[in-house]
């Protein structure tokens, strides 16, 4: 059975290890890998495409997201759009310009899953995924 400091360790490592796949990137770009998980974030999930939705996937502080922000629009790889229906909400949109990034942080992004699930069946894969989904229900219907 799993202890608590299992599933602690392995998200530690798991985020360690997700960091040092994308840090080429981030210095073939001289930018802080902050920002290209901000990029990564908009260019996977364009339907989560406020502030807000990326400091709450993310778990990063509002205003460390607003300075990598602004730091992607200054550069051209992000715009702002506001919302027709309520001028109060900002959407982030990746810029053409942010293509080739996109597409090699990606490519990493896509190694990095290959590499951390090497060796495994496709039976294994797919009682992983429901495994995960399954966990994913019970905390979401926790309350607190």
């Amino acid at each position: 059975m799993f202890t608590a400091y299992d599933v602690h360790a392995l998200t530690e490592l798991i985020l360690e290890k997700y960091t040092l796949a994308m840090k080429p990137l981030s210095k073939e770009l001289h930018i802080p890998l902050k920002a290209v998980e901000i990029l990564m974030f908009l260019a996977n999930n364009p339907e989560h495409a406020s502030a807000k939705e990326i400091c709450d996937s993310l778990h990063m502080k509002s205003g460390i997201v607003s300075v990598h922000i602004d730091r992607l629009v200054e550069d051209g790889y992000l715009t702002r759009e506001t919302s027709h229906a309520d001028r109060r909400l900002i959407s982030l949109r990746v810029t053409s310009k942010a293509t080739p990034i996109k597409l090699k942080g990606q490519a990493l992004q896509k190694q990095f899953l290959s590499d951390a699930f090497a060796g495994m069946s496709e039976e294994e894969l797919t009682a992983f995924h429901q495994s995960i989904e399954k966990i994913v229900d019970n905390l979401q219907g926790m309350e607190g």
